[in-house]
C-alpha cells in the first residue's frame, strides 16, 4: 500500500501515533512519520527531518521504492510536534515535488562523478541561495555523488537542481572517479 494511502486511512480516522518506514525485505527501520489527531506533525527518514523527511518518503514511495509501514499509536508530546500538515496539503505539494523530482531525475549524475569546490569560485562576488550554500557546506565533507545525495538534508531533486546551478556558475569542479 502506498504511503499516501495509509496516511489518508490514519488522517481520515484522527490517528495519534507514528508510521514508521521499514525496507520490505529485511524490515530495516528507515524512518517514521508522526501524526496526531488527524494531523502530520512531523517526520524522520534517513538523514532528513521534519517536511523534508515526510516529502523524501512520499516521493521514494511514488517512485517505486519498495518499502513497508508499520502504524503504531502513540502520545505524541507537544514538544515532538514540528508542524501541522492536513492530508489535502500534502497530496498536492507532493504532486509538485513529484513532477519536479521527474524533470531532474534525468539529469543526476552518475555515481562515479566527484565534485570539488573550485577555490577562486570562493572569493568572487557571486551571490549563492542558502540551497547552494547548503550543498557547499556539504561539499566540504562528501565529493561523490552517492555521498552527497545520502548525507543532505536537501531532497535528491533539489541536490540535482543546486549541483547544476553551481557547475554553471564554476563554483564546482566535475571529475571522472578512478576505476580500481
Amino acid at each position: 500500500m502506498s504511503i499516501l494511502k495509509v496516511l489518508e486511512e490514519q488522517l481520515i480516522v484522527g490517528f495519534t501515533g507514528r508510521v514508521n518506514v521499514l525496507t520490505e525485505i529485511g524490515s530495516e527501520h528507515l524512518g517514521n512519520i508522526l501524526l496526531k489527531d488527524g494531523q502530520i506533525v512531523n517526520g524522520q527518514y534517513k538523514k532528513k527531518t521534519g517536511r523534508k523527511a515526510i516529502d523524501a518518503i512520499c516521493i521514494d514511495d511514488v517512485d517505486g521504492l519498495k518499502l513497508r509501514y508499520v502504524i503504531e499509536p502513540e502520545v505524541i508530546e507537544d514538544e515532538q510536534i514540528k508542524f501541522l500538515l492536513s492530508f489535502d496539503i500534502l497530496k498536492e505539494e507532493v504532486r509538485i515535488k513529484f513532477q519536479k523530482f521527474l524533470e531532474l531525475k534525468p539529469h543526476r549524475p552518475p555515481n562515479d562523478v566527484k565534485f570539488v569546490i573550485n577555490e577562486s569560485y570562493l572569493s568572487a562576488d557571486d551571490e549563492i541561495s542558502n540551497d547552494e550554500f547548503k550543498l557547499l557546506s556539504c561539499l566540504t565533507e562528501y565529493q561523490t555523488v552517492e555521498n552527497i545525495y545520502e548525507n543532505t538534508e536537501m531532497l535528491n531533486y533539489e541536490v540535482t537542481e543546486n549541483l547544476i546551478k553551481l557547475k554553471k556558475k564554476g563554483a564546482i569542479k566535475v571529475y571522472r572517479a578512478r576505476r580500481a
